[in-house]
């Protein structure tokens, strides 16, 4: 008897672990109140009115690439793109991790990272009350959040994240890709939720 009863809770178990989470419900666990892709998940919500597939790790999010998703009535494709832009979610793999750090091991690097981008603009340096553009040189603002976050950064949704700056040279990066929002265009128009295309 004990043990039919130790496999039907074994097995009420297993059922809840893979029972999908609502599709408006954040996949994402915080850990010890900060997690980057809680965070960027979030924010896309927030920012885009869609809800992300899980799709795993930070690095795993370059997967998201052409996946379609809707937002109201409008159906988009998300578009891994090399072009930073205010609104997209910037995915870095661990290799580029270790190498923003002096080529050194990063903490929990072998995740990946994500964050929110505020802004992007052009890289202006100041001398002698002259201003000077570096062309082709960008500053990426964003917002980020880290799986156990120090103490001190900011709190949104319970969520720790930090603002953060990014410098952008004009040959990109290596092991970084820019996620954001491409209309779906159906017969010269957008396409509309639940339309079989």
């Amino acid at each position: 008897m004990r043990s039919l009863k130790t496999s039907a809770a074994f097995f009420c178990i297993v059922l809840l672990l893979l029972a999908p989470l609502p599709a408006s419900a954040n996949p994402y666990t915080l850990w010890d109140g900060g997690n980057c892709c809680w965070y960027a998940w979030e924010m896309a919500k927030e920012n885009w009115g869609v809800y992300l597939p899980w799709v795993g790790d930070a690095r795993n999010w370059i997967n998201l690439d052409g996946t379609v998703v809707s937002a109201g009535d409008r159906v988009y494709h998300i578009e891994a793109t090399d072009e930073p832009s205010a609104g997209s979610i910037i995915v870095f793999q661990p290799k580029t991790l270790d190498m923003l750090n002096g080529n050194k091991p990063y903490p929990n690097d072998l995740y990946g990272h994500v964050a929110w981008v505020d802004s992007v603009s052009s890289l202006k340096i100041f001398a002698d009350s002259t201003t000077y553009f570096l062309p082709g040189w960008k500053v990426i603002h964003v917002r980020e959040s880290s799986i156990w976050p120090p103490e001190g950064w900011d709190t949104w949704r319970g969520c720790a994240y930090r603002r953060q700056v990014y410098l952008w040279p004009p040959w990109g990066m290596d092991g970084v890709k820019f996620l954001r929002l491409t209309p779906v265009k159906v017969n010269g128009g957008l396409g509309a939720a639940g339309v079989n295309y």
